[in-house]
């Protein structure tokens, strides 16, 4: 409820570390917990701590200043869209989620108020959830969990834990790599150019595996034939897909290499 509690110099043990609720505020100063998870529209601060993740959930405000977070800092989204671009561990002079990420929340949206100042940071990940829209680029993130209908663009980055998809949320990457993909009921995932070490794939979800492929059209003296069309066709005569080549020449396809779901591929 309302409830406010204030932690100095201790130590807190377990995995579950420190959560708060509904309105309460908490005070951290020369503390050390393996997690703080923050619900509803509860209040964190937090000043020369260690801990080894931070989730904020829900429209619930966590500030931490001169402090390590050895794992991952996790803020969530729901019904919001949002951008990340060049997120990367390491020092953080400021960050905010809201303005560093250009959070737009919807009508009835959630979107946590994380801000981190001269904070060492070991590790990225985002919750999305419900209809939220999110596109990361360049860059270095632990993981990302997608729920409900959410759709998640990603460019050029790396993920070292991975992905987990549920409900009929969407997830495109595209030129990137991830150490495991873990998809759950209806949800999609499809990885463009880019690889993954684990699948884990269960009930109805899919996986797909796409490629490019650079097709350069060109005159008999070599120079590329503009606004020509190509077409890549699998064995069964079925097109895979069709573009027309740009001004010098050059068309890329992508071509699906396998769907895999929990019976093979």
């Amino acid at each position: 409820d309302n409830s406010s509690t204030h932690v100095y110099n201790s130590t807190v043990y377990g995995y579950s570390g420190i959560r708060t609720f509904d309105n309460s505020r908490l005070s951290l100063s020369s503390s050390v917990s393996p997690t703080v998870l923050a619900y509803g529209d509860s209040s964190v601060d937090a000043f020369n701590c260690t801990f080894e993740e931070v989730v904020a959930w829900g429209n619930s405000r966590i500030d931490v200043l001169n402090s390590t977070i050895d794992f991952q800092v996790a803020p969530a989204a729901y019904s919001a869209n949002f951008s990340v671009t060049g997120l990367e561990p390491g020092f953080i002079g400021y960050w905010n989620f809201l303005l560093n990420c250009s959070v737009a929340v919807a009508p009835g949206g959630l979107a946590a108020n994380l801000t981190l100042t001269n904070t060492q940071i070991d590790g990225w990940s985002f919750v999305i959830s419900e209809f939220s829209n999110a596109v990361i680029s360049n860059s270095e993130l632990c993981g990302i969990y997608l729920y409900d209908d959410a759709v998640v663009s990603v460019y050029d980055s790396s993920f070292s834990e991975g992905v987990w998809s549920f409900s009929s949320s969407n997830t495109h990457i595209y030129n990137s790599t991830t150490y495991m993909v873990a998809s759950h009921q209806d949800s999609r995932v499809w990885l463009v150019n880019s690889t993954c070490n684990i699948y884990d794939i269960n009930q109805q979800s899919e996986v797909y595996v796409c490629w490019y492929l650079d097709v350069h059209v060109v005159y008999s003296n070599g120079t590329g034939v503009p606004f020509a069309s190509v077409t890549a066709t699998y064995p069964n005569a079925t097109i895979a897909e069709s573009k027309l080549t740009d001004v010098d020449g050059w068309a890329r396809l992508t071509l699906t290499e396998k769907m895999m779901n929990a019976t093979g591929s």
